[in-house]
């Protein structure tokens, strides 16, 4: 695991190369994943019947959230 947080927080990691990672938000659908490199910035969102899904961002501006559910959510590295 790189990094977990619960609904309302931002979860933030460093990384000094493109690393292939993955989010886990339990209780949710699908597992979306990415390349992240150095300074990017992602957010995690949903769409239809809780259906997770990363979004690269400018800005951060959120984090994981749904109708005030207690929601974890992990973000680990491609084995």
């Amino acid at each position: 695991i790189i990094a977990e947080g619960r609904q309302g927080e931002t979860v933030t990691f460093e990384c000094s190369e493109p690393t292939d990672v993955y989010v886990v938000v339990k209780g949710s659908f699908g597992k979306p994943e990415t390349t992240v490199k150095p300074g990017d910035r992602y957010n995690v969102g949903y769409r239809g019947f809780g259906k997770i899904y990363l979004e690269k961002v400018d800005n951060l501006s959120g984090s994981a959230s749904r109708g005030g559910s207690n929601i974890s959510f992990g973000i680990f590295t491609e084995i």
